[in-house]
């Protein structure tokens, strides 16, 4: 089965061509970096113009190297996979109806994928097969779930932040310590250069039974700390200081998930595995810590870096395994095609029982 698949959340435009799930035909993507840097952040209104602006010469690479290499035309597709959400709406919307334009000019159905979840299978496409049950992290600048997974569509939500993302308060930290856009790439390689013992960081929910995530309360005590530090010094902070600081920090946010998954694990014994992706997954200390912790209880798997960030062949991915189910279910995908023009995406994160659901 060939799925194209269509990713526009926030600031990446990207499409990605997938047979069965699992071998890339073709893939492209466009970043918006450069575009929202003098921001300081994600500009909504710009990230969706972007993507209009982006998608026909990113739609035409896309075939033009699945025709070269592939030999594949429009005429092969079996499925279009799209983001319906959670995202920026007017993003979601752009992505939405290329979906449709292009289901109804081919007579393929589309299938509609929540972002979230499809982080995961950027780690399931590169493993022949994924150990289940698992948990699984999902860790960005706009999430923090922790799921667990009894098949590569059944999740069910374990935990989650109560307040701000882990990639999220990274970026603010950033801003905090002077750092460019997008800051988690670089608070972590100025943490390289600190010591994490010499400031303290709080520690974020204390109670051990309880799994929820929080990271308001981190970040506004390293913005308390520098205004104190600031307030005392007669002269500007320097950057020993500031890197000491983003070690401190990064130490006790990637500490925080480790707790939580060591209590998790206690309540899903049957746990095979775990999974940890999303764009903070990119980070080495990240997966340095989670290697030293849980490696030797049981596999710890990251996605390739590249495919950490918003991507196109997770949407695929995850797309054709609901597709796979519903097939399983008596359904076929000419029953799907009655469904998938009637719909509009959806900005804010939920978490069904199952993927397949759509919803």
């Amino acid at each position: 089965m060939l799925v194209f698949g269509i990713e526009s959340s926030c600031d990446e435009t990207a499409f990605a061509l997938l047979e069965d799930g699992k071998k890339v035909i073709s893939e492209c993507v466009a970043s918006q970096i450069s575009i929202h840097q003098p921001y300081g952040g994600v500009v909504p209104e710009l990230a969706a113009r972007s993507h209009l602006q982006a998608s026909m010469s990113l739609f035409c690479e896309l075939w033009s190297k699945a025709q070269q290499n592939h030999k594949i035309d429009g005429q092969d597709i079996d499925l279009i996979a799209v983001t319906a959400g959670p995202g920026l709406m007017g993003s979601l919307l752009v992505g939405a109806e290329i979906a449709k334009g292009l289901a109804m000019s081919l007579n393929v159905p589309i299938i509609r994928v929540n972002h979230v979840l499809a982080h995961v299978h950027g780690i399931f496409l590169k493993l022949p097969t994924p150990p289940l049950p698992a948990l699984s992290y999902v860790i960005s600048g706009g999430h923090s779930h922790l799921f667990y997974m009894n098949s590569p569509t059944s999740f069910s939500l374990v935990a989650q932040t109560i307040d701000d993302a882990c990639g999220e308060c990274f970026d603010k930290v950033a801003h905090m310590l002077q750092l460019p856009y997008p800051g988690g790439p670089h608070l972590e390689k100025l943490a390289q250069k600190g010591d994490p013992h010499r400031f303290t960081m709080p520690t974020m929910i204390k109670e051990k039974h309880r799994l929820e995530l929080s990271y308001s309360g981190l970040k506004t005590y390293v913005f308390n700390l520098l205004r104190q530090l600031r307030a005392e010094s007669s002269v500007p902070l320097d950057m020993q200081t500031y890197a000491d600081i983003a070690a401190a920090f990064q130490q006790e946010a990637f500490l925080q998930l480790v707790r939580k998954l060591d209590a998790a694990l206690i309540q899903y014994p049957d746990v095979k595995a775990v999974y940890v992706s999303g764009g903070v997954a990119c980070n080495q200390a990240l997966r340095q810590m989670f290697d030293h912790h849980f490696s030797k209880r049981m596999p710890t798997y990251f996605p390739d870096p590249s495919l950490c960030t918003d991507n196109a062949q997770m949407i695929a991915s995850l797309g054709y395994h609901q597709v796979m189910d519903w097939i399983h279910q008596g359904n076929t995908l000419q029953d799907l095609y009655a469904s998938s023009f009637n719909w509009e995406p959806f900005s804010r994160f939920s978490c069904p029982k199952t993927s397949t659901q759509q919803s």
